[in-house]
């Protein structure tokens, strides 16, 4: 099996889709330089973002299902974060390159 090229990432995010399929999701490792950002976005579907290497600054805004759960905390490798589809968030690579690993259901 031969990972391919990802699509749709936002500028500066680097990454290889593996072809193994969770169902309806899909699994990727991204690689980032220091300052990118995805911006300020939401998917319809539910996201695991593990942090492999570097350091990954995470907000995710406060939302009606999730009442006074906004926060912004930095993440560094071994450290994860969970993402609901509709949920709207953003990941800085804020220190050395960093390699995320995600999954989207």
């Amino acid at each position: 099996m031969n990972a391919l090229p990802a699509s749709g990432l936002a500028p500066g995010f680097h990454g290889l889709l593996i072809p193994i399929v969770f169902r309806s999701g899909i699994q990727s490792d991204v690689l980032v330089r220091v300052g990118n950002t995805t911006g300020r976005h939401r998917h319809d579907t539910d996201g695991f973002h593990q942090i492999l290497k570097g350091t990954v600054r995470v907000s995710v805004d406060e939302d009606a299902r999730l009442p006074d759960q906004a926060l912004e905390v930095d993440l560094g490798p071994g450290d994860w974060v969970w993402v609901p589809a509709g949920v709207t968030y953003t990941l800085e690579i804020v220190a050395n390159p960093a390699t995320i690993g995600y999954r989207h259901n």
